[in-house]
């Protein structure tokens, strides 16, 4: 056998021994989908959150759901008492954690106040935004 041979010969048996490799890689993704019958407040939903904690949560325009890979939980301004926890508003826009893991929460068409959630005890502390005076309930 000559040299060319040869070296064609091992260049297609590693091209084929690669690319069973590569093929052998693939990993197939699961999907599983939820609506409102699985507890979820709306099928639209506006921003999605993983937070630190491995709770997604998710802002609709219905409330807060926090899905915690078996439930939904879903907060909004209308709890049944004061002590159940509750947001200011429905209609939410963004969700941002800041430093502390706490959620941020901006509303739709409202730059007059946000909400700071604690998922860790499920308080709420609205934030209001003075033009003349700057912010108040933002803690020190």
């Amino acid at each position: 056998m000559n040299w060319n041979k040869f070296l064609l010969l091992t260049f297609i048996f590693c091209s084929f021994v690669f690319i069973r490799t590569l093929n052998a890689q693939v990993t197939k993704l699961e999907s599983e989908y939820f609506s409102v019958n699985d507890g979820l407040s709306q099928r639209q939903i506006n921003d999605v959150l993983l937070s630190r904690y491995g709770l997604v949560w998710l802002a609709t325009d219905r409330g807060l759901n926090m899905f915690d890979g078996y439930t939904f939980r879903v907060f909004t301004p209308s709890q049944v008492d004061e002590t159940s926890p509750s947001i200011s508003s429905t209609q939410i826009e963004q969700l941002i954690e800041n430093e502390e893991g706490n959620i941020c929460i901006f509303y739709k068409n409202n730059i007059s106040f946000f909400d700071i959630f604690n998922p860790l005890n499920l308080s709420n502390e609205k934030v209001v935004l003075h033009p003349e005076r700057g912010l108040k309930g933002v803690p020190k």
